[in-house]
């Protein structure tokens, strides 16, 4: 089979984080209904630990996740190098610059 290769970008790193707060179809809806009960509670009855809260979540979503990982992509220098990926009958075989590596099938859980 033929080698998977490629380089990691530092937009692709942080839209990777993202995927691990993506919820289910049924929670997102769930989620949505939440977000415009709190968006119409800070319109309606505005309290400044509600607000405060709001603004917690927001910014840590929106402004500090996507500064972490930029900022874990910059200083960790072996996610921007070429990789090549081969799928093997015993696993996934990775292979850097620095090294190689065999991840085995029953590692990988999806």
């Amino acid at each position: 089979m033929m080698p998977i290769q490629g380089t990691l970008s530092e937009s692709d790193y942080v839209s990777a984080q993202f995927l691990h707060v993506k919820p289910r179809p049924a929670l997102k809806i769930t989620g949505l209904l939440l977000v415009a009960i709190c968006i119409a509670v800070a319109i309606f009855h505005p309290t400044l630990w509600f607000i405060v809260a709001l603004a917690y979540l927001v910014g840590s979503f929106l402004i500090y996740m996507p500064f972490k990982a930029r900022r874990t992509f910059r200083q960790y220098k072996a996610l921007s190098e070429h990789v090549t990926i081969e799928v093997r009958d015993d696993g996934l075989f990775f292979k850097r610059t620095n090294g190689e590596g065999l991840v085995p099938w029953s590692h990988i859980l999806k």
